[in-house]
């Protein structure tokens, strides 16, 4: 079963750490399908948050550092 590379667990009662002991276990797995499952939903909030996160940053960055220079706000990056 380790040669498996092909797995549908679409609809399952899947956990997220589950699938990760499932994708270690499993080193010729190309192809998985967890719609649908607590694996799925775990992967979109981790995702979700990483790309809030880069925003958050690349906003941050894009302010840049405001000064104050002949009594105007100026934003230097």
């Amino acid at each position: 079963m380790t040669n498996l590379r092909k797995l549908n667990l679409n609809s399952t009662k899947l956990s997220a750490q589950t699938f990760e002991i499932l994708k270690q276990k499993l080193p010729a797995l190309q192809e998985f399908d967890v719609r649908y499952t607590e694996a799925c939903r775990a992967k979109f909030v981790v995702e979700k948050r990483k790309k809030l996160d880069r925003a958050r940053r690349n906003k941050s960055y894009e302010r840049g550092v405001r000064t104050f220079d002949s009594g105007q706000m100026k934003t230097v990056k």
